[in-house]
């Protein structure tokens, strides 16, 4: 009896019955906080005009990893300065102005999320696409004026 209780003594969760925006100030928002190594792409990427996107991009990992990180920290100072300042500018916005920002973010992540899935679905047209899964994708396609992914290579 005795560690029954204790098991269900240990298996409860406490949780607050609010939320708030931004719980604190070091936590960013998503899409907001830059990493040192997007610094550095960021700041390099446009300096290779003749190149593949994709082979700048491999080539600028390569020359990343080979950085010392003496020259890194320059990258970690302008990141870190980048941050700082996005969110300084961010809790100046009123508390209703911050959900906003964050619902936008993540109504755009998901976004993005279900164009890749319609393209991998596009892509497997010969493969049937699970009944449930069609129809949680319709709902929230019917919003954003998507094809149905199913009849997207039929032909017509």
């Amino acid at each position: 009896m005795l560690q029954t209780f204790s098991r269900r003594l240990f298996a409860t969760k406490v949780t607050t019955s609010h939320v708030t925006a931004v719980s604190s100030t070091s936590k960013f928002p998503v899409g907001m906080k830059i990493s040192p190594y997007a610094m550095y792409i960021k700041e390099n990427f446009k300096k290779e005009n003749n190149m593949k996107n994709t082979d700048v991009v491999k080539d600028l990992s390569v020359k990343w990893k080979e950085m010392s990180i003496v020259d890194k920290k320059k990258y970690s100072d302008l990141s870190q300065s980048h941050n700082e300042k996005k969110m300084s500018d961010f809790l100046k916005l009123s508390s209703e102005e911050q959900l906003k920002l964050i619902t936008l973010a993540k109504e755009k992540k998901m976004s993005e999320l279900l164009d890749v899935i319609l393209r991998n679905v596009g892509r497997r047209e010969s493969r049937k696409v699970d009944q449930w899964f069609h129809l949680m994708l319709m709902h929230f396609l019917s919003k954003r004026n998507y094809q149905d992914p199913v009849s997207i290579g039929k032909k017509k």
